[in-house]
């Protein structure tokens, strides 16, 4: 079950005699709820950045594409040509493969760079979200163990007295 932070933020619950003290459960919900806002948009603006790479990283496969399909048809025509020319069409499209070589590497290694930030966002999403548990439950534990106590000595308090 998926609690959005508007959601998180207009829970109550229902109040009892030496219940939970609400000023620091709203406190907290508070804070879970802040800390998912900056989450998701954090999450929402690398989903932006990873889309946004991922158009120009098509364009550049666009442009490879072309740029082999130019070059083939020069290395045709100067088949026709004199050596020198043959030597001309070789040399340049040496050097493009290597452009296209080296831009692909480079936004590849980007790709790959976004992706493992975005991994990483995810685990400290749910780091975040395990502590967030722990901290809530050792909370509750903590109420428990003391309304536990306050039960205990509560028969002591009422023989005190009456006596």
């Amino acid at each position: 079950m998926a609690i959005t932070p508007v959601e998180l933020r207009n829970m109550r619950f229902e109040r009892k005699f030496r219940g939970y003290d609400p000023f620091y459960v709203d406190t907290i919900i508070a804070e879970a709820a802040t800390e998912m806002e900056k989450l998701i948009d954090a999450n929402s603006e690398l989903l932006r950045q990873l889309k946004h790479l991922e158009e120009r990283l098509s364009s550049f496969h666009n442009i490879e594409q072309s740029l082999k399909a130019t070059l083939l048809t020069a290395q045709q025509a100067a088949e026709g040509t004199a050596r020198a020319a043959q030597r001309e069409s070789e040399a340049r499209l040496q050097e493009t493969e290597v452009v296209c070589k080296q831009l692909q590497a480079e936004y590849m290694a980007e790709v790959e760079r976004i992706k493992l930030e975005i991994a990483s966002l995810r685990m400290q999403k749910a780091r975040f979200l395990a502590e967030l548990k722990s901290l809530i439950e050792g909370h509750y534990h903590m109420i428990e163990e003391r309304q536990k106590i306050e039960r205990e000595t509560a028969p002591e308090l009422a023989t005190t007295h009456d006596e």
